[in-house]
């Protein structure tokens, strides 16, 4: 229907070209040297230490592996989607764990640091 409805709004080429995906661009979005301040804080050798939850040698190593991994590939994309993951449980364990253990330790009970958040 929506096809249908663009004829003569768009070209034809336009209109029956089969869909395609759109891949959102993760390395540079978040792993480039324009990325946001937050990526690269929480994922530097020192935060990576203090959660624990990731050796810092192989994140970085990851990262490299990422920055000369060719465009459109399979291992770009599944090296973008193991980061992207990292980043993510870093970023939960900032403000879940770190952050409201924080406000624990000053006193702050658990159900007040559940409404902060």
């Amino acid at each position: 229907i929506l096809r249908a409805s663009m004829k003569g709004v768009l070209p034809q080429d336009t209109r029956k070209r089969i869909k395609q995906p759109f891949y959102s661009p993760i390395k540079e979005w978040f792993f480039s040297p324009q990325s946001p301040e937050f990526a690269s804080s929480l994922l530097s050798h020192r935060a990576l230490q203090d959660s624990g939850l990731f050796d810092p040698t192989v994140v970085t190593h990851l990262r490299n592996m990422l920055n000369h991994a060719p465009i459109n590939s399979l291992m770009r994309h599944q090296l973008e989607w193991i980061l992207i993951l990292v980043l993510g449980s870093q970023a939960l364990h900032q403000r879940f764990v770190k952050e409201v253990g924080t406000l624990t330790q000053l006193g702050t009970s658990n159900s007040d640091a559940a409404v902060a958040i």
